[in-house]
């Protein structure tokens, strides 16, 4: 996979270093899409490719922002498949992230904003027993800058990732023989009660090379914390803590 990125990574680096952007402003408004990688220190040790699309468009002081995408394994696979491995490295992810920002201020050249949005994600297990797919959808709040420097555009930003939704058609039904050993689990219904919150350190750069086209640069850590499967299963309060990290090249219009 490593083989895989590298190139990309190069290209970007050359592009970013010898285009002449002096008369150029990254845009305000904009869609693209792009590759990247992510990796967790959740148990199976996860490092998927990822492909997505982000847009923005901008209205005024508020900014409509997007970015969805597919990996090609779970970020966070115990979040539901502790104790499977065999299944937890056959899944794949799909993942949405709205959000709204607001320009509160302006110190000089530095935009302080503050906003809102949702983190959806699906992950799906096409080998697993029984439930295929389970889903998670968090409210989140952020607040960061954004600046202009080094030939592009800055995005830097600070988000609390709130515990899930409650809403949910989520059930359990569990059979256990002599000694507490679970011989079944069935679960059915979309998000999970996993409990799951955290943080998120997300940092952004675009740097136009036309008036039409910019390279896009964005990494982000996360810091996670969830019930993990069987944790919920025998009703135990011990809570899981990962993190996870992400880094995408790509371009927008």
């Amino acid at each position: 996979m490593n083989k895989t990125i590298a190139p990309i990574i190069a290209l970007t680096v050359t592009l970013t270093l010898t285009t002449d952007t002096k008369a150029q402003d990254a845009p305000k408004s904009y869609i693209g899409a792009g590759v990247g990688v992510s990796k967790s220190t959740s148990d199976f040790d996860p490092k998927p490719v990822e492909f997505f699309v982000i847009g923005q468009k901008e209205l005024g002081r508020f900014r409509l922002r997007g970015i969805a995408g597919i990996r090609t394994q779970p970020q966070l696979p115990t979040l539901f498949q502790e104790g499977m491995a065999g299944h937890s490295q056959d899944g794949y992810e799909v993942f949405a992230r709205p959000e709204v920002d607001f320009s509160l201020l302006y110190l000089g050249p530095v935009k302080v904003f503050v906003g809102a949005g949702a983190d959806y994600f699906r992950q799906s297990f096409p080998k697993e027993p029984g439930a295929h797919y389970h889903s998670g959808l968090n409210p989140l709040g952020a607040v960061g800058v954004t600046f202009k420097a080094l030939g592009g555009l800055h995005r830097v930003a600070g988000t609390r990732i709130f515990q899930e939704f409650k809403v949910r058609d989520f059930d359990y039904v569990s059979a256990y023989k002599s000694g507490g050993r679970l011989t079944q689990l069935q679960h059915k219904g979309t998000l999970n009660p996993s409990y799951l919150e955290g943080w998120r350190a997300r940092y952004e750069y675009m740097r136009p090379v036309s008036r039409r086209f910019s390279l896009y640069f964005a990494g982000e850590g996360s810091y996670y914390k969830y019930k993990n499967f069987p944790t919920r299963t025998f009703g135990d309060s011990y809570y899981q803590r990962d993190g996870a990290w992400d880094f995408q090249v790509g371009g927008v219009f």
